[in-house]
């Protein structure tokens, strides 16, 4: 199994990286950061994503699996008018996803392979300071929804929502006000990755608990 991982080079993508190598799939990895055997690419960027998952099939032989993995995030207040940053969690967390899917969909295709999108619990759970994130989260899953739909017998998609769990992308909200309660762990979700392929699921929530507390 050939599988490529956009957003390789930390937390969720890091270890589904590891994860799927320990159960014998052949991974590239695609990140901005140039990192070890990372193949550097911007999936907001239609060029520089087309060059990276070309890099990766053929260094690969092919892809059977796209793992949309990147994504960030930064809180936001949802009565402000939405700044660059708000935008640029649309781009990477929804555009991106969909720029590396088009990308990819020609060998997905000649494989009768299978899409990842790594949404977030987000997606379904309300929370504040996090409106950009949570729509670009629930616009990729109606994504997946069109894509399952469009592409129906030709290649297989699934949504995983993880919990809230500590990435960087928590990092940069640190300072939001609020407390978060993690119950989630990244390596978690990572692991269930290769089951979720050998079971061809559709769509798979994995969240493993989800708090918050008011400050």
């Amino acid at each position: 199994m050939n599988v490529v991982v956009t957003g390789a080079a930390g937390g969720i993508g890091t270890a589904a990286v590891r994860a799927l190598r320990e159960h014998g799939a052949r991974v590239a990895g695609i990140d901005l950061l140039d990192e070890g055997d990372l193949v550097r690419g911007d999936v907001t960027d239609r060029d520089s994503i087309a060059a990276a998952v070309e890099t990766c099939a053929a260094s690969l032989g092919g892809v059977d699996v796209l793992v949309n993995n990147a994504g960030i995030g930064v809180p936001g207040d949802a009565g402000d008018f939405p700044d660059a940053a708000a935008h640029a969690v649309r781009e990477v967390n929804f555009f991106g996803a969909w720029n590396a899917t088009a990308a990819a969909l020609p060998d997905l295709l000649e494989s009768r392979g299978h899409v990842v999108n790594v949404a977030s619990g987000l997606a379904i759970v309300d929370v504040p300071f996090a409106a950009a994130y949570s729509a670009s989260k629930r616009a990729l899953a109606a994504y997946s929804a069109a894509l399952r739909v469009e592409y129906r017998g030709r290649i297989g998609v699934t949504t995983v929502y993880p919990g809230y769990i500590r990435t960087s992308i928590h990092d940069a909200a640190a300072h939001a006000v609020m407390e978060v309660n993690f119950f989630g762990a990244w390596n978690a979700t990572a692991a269930a990755l290769p089951y979720l392929l050998e079971s061809r699921g559709h769509v798979v929530n994995v969240a493993s608990g989800l708090a918050i507390f008011d400050v």
